[in-house]
């Protein structure tokens, strides 16, 4: 816990002198990222097995933490600039406002020529809330949203989340430690509008392929799955009734 405090606090000191930096590095931002919300998620994961007396597993669920902690801040980066203030339920812009460099900045930044780069540092240096509609045109032309969705999606796919659904980070965890309830938890929990999400998983009829992939699932435990499928199917029935009363999220 402490050493995770320490960590927390010189990845904020980082946050706060690189505010205001468009020369920021790319690999400077995923060390803020690790050093801050990442660690967080980490910690919980590891406490989590600390606790329940299970040294083998602490390891692969710190990891785990790391790799949702990531996706999760580049997500919720993405939502700052792309979605609707009822969604992100903060103000939409406020990292801009605040000076920080996040990953579709750092990505039109590091694409674009000299001239949309000119115009992106002036948007980044004399920010205001007008100048919204300039910034996504920037965002639209250099895929910045698109590219942002692959970045989370590998995070998610290293934590073994996600549709690859490949075993990695918790794949040494046994079933008696639930290992679906890891696998499925960062699906649920990154997803916060399965019918329009970051991770590009558009519904149908009220549904998306995290549901396909849950329902067909081979060796889920029975006691397990009903309790999943409920919550997804709540998740779903939210999201798409929120999709019908606002258009704005792209979300």
């Amino acid at each position: 816990m402490a050493s995770a405090t320490d960590t927390v606090c010189e990845g904020e000191i980082l946050q706060t002198q690189a505010r205001g930096n468009f020369d920021l590095p790319q690999q400077q931002y995923f060390k803020m990222l690790t050093m801050k919300t990442a660690e967080l998620f980490a910690l919980s994961c590891d406490l989590g097995a600390f606790l329940a007396g299970d040294q083998k597993q602490r390891e692969a669920l710190r990891q785990y933490g790391l790799a949702l902690g990531t996706a999760y801040q580049v997500y919720d980066d993405c939502l700052d600039l792309f979605g609707s203030e009822k969604a992100a339920g903060k103000t939409v812009g406020a990292d801009m406002t605040e000076g920080k460099m996040t990953l579709p900045l750092l990505i039109v930044r590091d694409k674009a020529p000299q001239a949309d780069q000119a115009a992106l540092r002036h948007c980044f240096s004399h920010w205001n809330p007008d100048r919204m509609p300039e910034l996504l045109g920037l965002m639209t032309k250099y895929r910045a949203l698109a590219l942002s969705r692959d970045v989370i999606r590998g995070y998610l796919a290293a934590a073994n989340l996600g549709c690859s659904c490949r075993l990695r980070c918790v794949a040494c965890l046994s079933r008696r430690v639930g290992r679906y309830r890891w696998t499925y938890c960062g699906r649920l929990g990154v997803d916060r509008r399965c019918t329009s999400s970051v991770l590009g998983c558009p519904g149908h009829g009220g549904h998306c392929r995290c549901w396909s992939a849950l329902r067909n699932e081979r060796g889920m435990k029975n006691h397990i799955r009903p309790k999943l499928l409920h919550v997804i199917r709540r998740r779903e029935t939210n999201a798409f009734n929120s999709q019908h009363s606002s258009s704005r999220c792209v979300f």
